[in-house]
């Protein structure tokens, strides 16, 4: 059979460390993306030639909630935190491969990372949580009164 070689030893040749383990989760991000993105735009597609949600084909608000609606909240949740994480790492190691760690330091270039992650993931789980309908749209008090 196959041996067994446990990963932390004094000897292995992989010790992982922070960029390291940031890259393992982006090739793990990337291949959940290449998944929940495929069924994504299948969906799309069937709401671009047919009335699958909603009662016309095409995109429009009204099937993108009712699809959030009908339980599709929870993939589109992973998706969004998985499309996140790897874009913002991938901003982070875009960074340092040009070299802005010559201007900022790693640690940072890491902290503007993570605010950029806990900022745009806060916006996109706002707009789903509204999507699902679970709480009110936080400025739908800027649309009162327009004319549709």
């Amino acid at each position: 059979g196959r041996e067994s070689v446990p990963t932390r030893t004094p000897y292995s040749p992989f010790r992982p460390h922070v960029e390291s383990m940031l890259w393992i989760w982006q090739v793990r991000t990337g291949m959940i993306m290449l998944v929940l993105g495929s069924f994504h735009l299948m969906l799309l597609m069937l709401d671009i030639f047919t009335p699958l949600y909603g009662n016309v084909a095409g995109i429009e608000s009204i099937s993108s909630m009712a699809r959030v609606q009908a339980g599709l909240w929870l993939p589109y949740a992973i998706l969004l935190l998985c499309v996140e994480f790897h874009a913002s790492v991938g901003l982070y190691r875009l960074a340092v491969k040009w070299g802005a760690d010559l201007w900022f330091s790693r640690a940072t270039l890491h902290r503007i990372e993570q605010v950029i992650f806990w900022v745009i993931l806060g916006l996109g789980s706002l707009t789903l949580l509204v999507l699902a309908g679970l709480i009110d749209p936080p400025l739908a008090f800027l649309t009162e009164g327009a004319s549709p």
